[in-house]
């Protein structure tokens, strides 16, 4: 399966998880606007009413098959996207893994799955498109001063750029070494903006961390695809002259710099 098919396949993904969340939360509604008949019904002990209840309930009525009329559809729907959407991340984890760059780099990364690397490789790749990382990152809507304006048209990819933030809180959430560079990068906004709040603080952190992810890709596609290295030296070396540059690392087996 080549570049293509691989992008048709996450689109397809991404637009069954819409679909799967939004067909779910019909039920969901539905749910909670009948909270008091359902409760009754299948004899549900009290508890305080909140989203997370309504969503254990109807997740009740899905497993169990209950029927109501008002739903039969929506859930009969739901089925089937959800059999369509499986499949179509066994497509994704069966194609990753006969790419080389899944192989020998994606792979190795805490946080990074089939469906993301698919995103990567089918969607993103091929980064040697790219002669620079800088032009990369515009790409990616993440190039200094790059900002959406209301009522222009995007000069990036707007679905891929949502997909990479999705990245970014996966890297997070795995605790491997992009975890600690975070830690790292917010520590250091701490210090120089005390006055901002978390939100924006977590927020200039993990962009930090998804274009440092970027670039160490970019410069590991060169290598492992391409099978030379990158046309251009990174920023930091090559214009600053930065001598303690952060190499691209994986954290499986253990964390290990790459060079």
């Amino acid at each position: 399966m080549n570049g293509k098919e691989i992008y048709a396949v996450v689109r397809t993904y991404k637009s069954l998880q819409k679909i799967r969340l939004q067909l779910y939360n019909r039920v969901v509604a539905f749910v909670k606007n009948n909270y008091d008949e359902i409760k009754s019904k299948l004899g549900l002990s009290d508890e305080k009413e909140t989203e997370k209840l309504y969503a254990k309930v109807a997740d009740m009525i899905i497993e169990a098959g209950i029927v109501y009329d008002e739903i039969e559809m929506t859930i009969r729907m739901l089925e089937k996207v959800r059999e369509a959407e499986d499949e179509c991340y066994r497509m994704m984890r069966e194609v990753v893994k006969e790419h080389p760059f899944w192989e020998e780099y994606l792979s190795r990364i805490k946080g990074i799955g089939p469906a993301m690397g698919a995103v990567i490789i089918g969607w993103l790749g091929p980064l040697s498109r790219f002669s620079t990382v800088s032009k990369l990152w515009k790409y990616c809507g993440l190039a200094p001063g790059q900002r959406r304006v209301k009522g222009q048209r995007a000069g990036y990819n707007v679905l891929l750029k949502s997909q990479l933030y999705v990245l970014g809180q996966s890297l997070l959430r795995a605790n491997g070494w992009y975890k600690q560079l975070y830690d790292y990068y917010r520590k250091i906004c701490e210090e120089k903006h005390p006055d901002w709040r978390k939100a924006k603080r977590h927020m200039w952190a993990q962009r930090k961390v998804i274009k440092k992810f970027l670039s160490h890709a970019w410069e590991m596609w060169w290598k492992i695809v391409e099978g030379k290295e990158p046309p251009t030296k990174p920023y930091p070396i090559d214009i600053l002259k930065h001598a303690d540059y952060l190499r691209p690392r994986v954290d499986k087996p253990e964390i290990k710099e790459l060079r």
